[in-house]
This record gives C-alpha cells, sequence and structure tokens, in this order.
C-alpha cells in the first residue's frame, strides 16, 4: 500500500481537556461488529489506531466485548461507552500502521463511490447475510 494519499483525510489534533490517547480521523465506512450474541452492520464514525467510534442500531452495552471487521482488518475489544445509535469500541491492542493504512484506503474507495453511509450500511448488510 505504499504510496497511497491521506487527501481529505487529515488526523484532528485531540482537543484539550479530551482523555483520548490517540488522534482520530473522520471516517465514512460500514463494518461489521460482532458480539458473542450479535453480528451488526455498523457505520465508523471516527477511527484511531486504539479504537473506533461507531454507529447503529442495537448496539452493545457498555463492557460487552466485541470484534470488529473492516475489509480485512480484524480488531477485538470493549465497548467503553454506548449512547444510543453510537457506541465506542477501544481495542485490546493497537492496530498497526499497515492496518490503518488499510481503513484510509476503504475510507477513500467509499468516498470516490461518493456512497452514502445509508448506501454502504445496505451493502455491508447484503454481503455479510445481515
Amino acid at each position: 500500500m505504499a504510496g497511497f494519499g491521506r487527501k481529505g483525510l487529515a488526523r484532528p489534533p485531540v482537543q484539550s481537556g479530551e482523555k483520548r490517547s490517540g488522534n482520530r480521523s473522520p471516517a465514512r465506512l460500514s463494518a461489521v461488529l460482532e458480539t458473542p450474541a450479535a453480528k451488526l452492520s455498523v457505520a465508523l464514525v471516527n477511527a484511531s489506531a486504539g479504537g473506533v467510534c461507531v454507529k447503529g442500531a442495537e448496539l452493545p452495552k457498555v463492557g460487552r466485548f466485541a470484534k470488529l471487521k473492516v475489509g480485512s482488518v480484524t480488531a477485538f475489544g470493549e465497548i467503553v461507552w454506548q449512547d444510543g445509535g453510537a457506541c465506542v469500541l477501544r481495542f485490546d491492542k493497537k492496530l498497526s500502521e499497515e492496518e490503518m493504512e488499510e481503513f484510509y484506503q476503504a475510507v477513500q474507495e467509499s468516498t470516490d463511490l461518493g456512497m452514502s453511509v445509508e448506501q454502504m450500511l445496505a451493502i455491508n448488510a447484503w454481503l455479510n447475510g445481515l
């Protein structure tokens, strides 16, 4: 993936007073969030090497363990925040630079296609049998 550009995906600085340990990048991408009880199609709101914020329906509660799958990247973690239609999954192990690069590439591809989050979620659900 050498030479992949990150135009339009600037890493925003952490706001003062926030407790986040890493910079987050806005993301417009669908993913699969799995718990032992459910397999959900979700939309990434933002992502960092340490975790993601996702939107979706019937999301897991705080304290639940989950697996996130975006393309060929799979990450395990714990739900640390949930508010109705959004939740934050903190990864057990930070993503490598290569894995983050895959996130960026997938976001760029979805942006290039001009798809809405709803369209991406529908395609993701169809592809994953949800």
